[in-house]
C-alpha cells in the first residue's frame, strides 16, 4: 500500500508528514512524499530571471525534502519527489500511482494509494 503526503514546508506539511509517518508504521506501507513547485514559463529570456527562478525552487524542493526525510527517519519505507504543476492538486494527483478504467477515459488513484491531508484549523 502507498500512502501520498503532500509537503508543504509550514507546519501543515509537518503535520501531515508526521501522520504518514504514523500510519505507515502500521504495516506494509511505502510513504511518497511529494513536494509541488509551481511550474515555471520556461521562456528564454536576456535577464534568465525564470531560468534562476527554477533554480531557486529546485533548492527549495532539494532543502525541503532533506528536512522531510530527517524527520521519516529510516523507520518507514520511504520515497521522496518533487514535480511542478499548475496547482497542489494537478501534482499530487499526476504523482499519485494512477490506474485507468479499461474502456474509459477517467483516471482514478489506485486502490492501494491512500492521499493524507492535514487539517490546521488556523487557516
Amino acid at each position: 500500500m502507498n500512502y501520498l503526503v503532500g509537503l508543504t514546508a509550514d507546519r501543515g506539511g509537518r503535520d501531515a508528514l508526521a501522520l504518514g509517518r504514523m500510519l505507515a508504521r502500521t504495516g506494509d506501507v511505502t510513504l511518497i512524499v511529494c513536494i509541488v513547485l509551481p511550474e515555471v514559463w520556461g521562456h528564454p529570456s536576456l535577464a534568465r530571471v525564470d531560468a534562476e527562478y527554477a533554480a531557486f525552487l529546485a533548492r527549495y524542493a532539494e532543502d525541503t525534502i532533506a528536512e522531510a526525510r530527517e524527520f521519516v527517519g529510516d523507520a518507514v519505507q520511504a520515497e521522496y519527489v518533487s514535480t511542478s504543476a499548475r496547482t497542489a492538486t494537478e501534482g499530487l494527483i499526476t504523482t499519485a500511482p494512477v490506474a485507468v478504467i479499461p474502456g474509459g477515459t477517467d483516471v482514478h488513484l489506485a486502490e492501494d494509494t491512500t492521499v493524507a491531508r492535514s487539517c490546521d484549523p488556523e487557516r
